[in-house]
């Protein structure tokens, strides 16, 4: 699963390092609050994707925060775990009646509060593309083939129109079975969203990154020339290849290969692409 950014608003400094120590695996950035003014003004700040919240502030009730946050519009679809002492009862009742989607019940039991978590993580995933209105990668976050296969026509005859060539560039992580008895699906996922952080930070704003299978991607480059295209393959080879010293993970190695698109006919482009991904078999 790809890395998050998550708040957690907790007067208690050991709370926020518990999280930080059970959650590291999920999260890109982690964001700490000690009261519900700088809790508030951080979510509306840096929206993160997951909002942990107290029960107990000192400054404030975590229900009324919630209800401020789920009242905002620009905090509204953030989903709100809170963190509470009872298990069940009325502070849980109250606390789902508020807005929260979940609750995590203190002391944490590290299983728990990371499947929570993930499943928070679901929830927004599937609010945002319900509201995009497209069917986008859940472990990656990227497109997925089939609107890859929609938008092929449509750059082809776009660049044939400004005279740009319009090319794909095929990766594929090779290393990837090989990881496959050693690590579990959370851990895989993760591998794999690292790899779709390096492909999105790396292509230009108006490129758009798919993944084709498993772990098996596409860039659509238009308007590139074989020198920028070259270099952003470059680039995201030595970006892979150095995610192992940060994800504490084996070798990875990430295969490339390049098609330029010069079809004259959406069929033709769509076989193009099949012949581009074969060669990565």
């Amino acid at each position: 699963m790809r890395r998050h950014n998550l708040l957690v608003i907790d007067d208690d400094p050991a709370v926020h390092e518990l999280i930080e120590f059970h959650l590291q695996s999920l999260t890109r950035e982690l964001m700490y609050a000690r009261d519900a003014s700088t809790g508030m003004r951080l979510a509306l700040e840096r929206q993160p994707d997951v909002i942990l919240l107290d029960v107990n502030l000192g400054d404030s009730d975590g229900f009324e925060v919630c209800r401020m946050l789920k009242a905002n519009p620009d905090t509204t679809r953030i989903p709100i775990l809170f963190l509470t002492v009872e298990a069940g009862g009325e502070e849980a009742a109250l606390a789902l009646d508020s807005g929260a989607c979940d609750f995590v019940s203190k002391p944490f039991e590290p299983v728990e509060l990371k499947a929570r978590v993930r499943a928070a993580l679901r929830s927004r995933f599937l609010l945002d593309e319900a509201e995009r209105g497209t069917r986008g990668d859940g472990v990656t976050g990227l497109e997925r083939a089939e609107q890859l296969s929609q938008a092929l026509p449509g750059a082809l005859a776009a660049g044939q129109f400004a005279g740009q060539p319009v090319h794909l560039l095929m990766l594929e992580l090779v290393s990837f079975r090989a990881l496959n008895p050693d690590l579990d699906w959370d851990e895989l996922d993760e591998v794999l969203g690292s790899v779709a952080d390096v492909i999105r930070s790396t292509i230009r704003p108006y490129d758009s990154a798919y993944r084709i299978r498993d772990a098996a991607f596409t860039l659509l480059l238009s308007g590139a020339s074989i020198e920028q295209m070259e270099l952003i393959a470059k680039s995201i080879v030595f970006e892979v290849e150095e995610l192992p010293q940060r994800l504490g993970r084996s070798s990875l190695k990430l295969c490339c290969r390049t098609s330029r698109m010069g079809a004259d006919s959406p069929a033709e482009a769509v076989q193009l692409l099949e012949s581009a991904e074969a060669a990565l078999r």
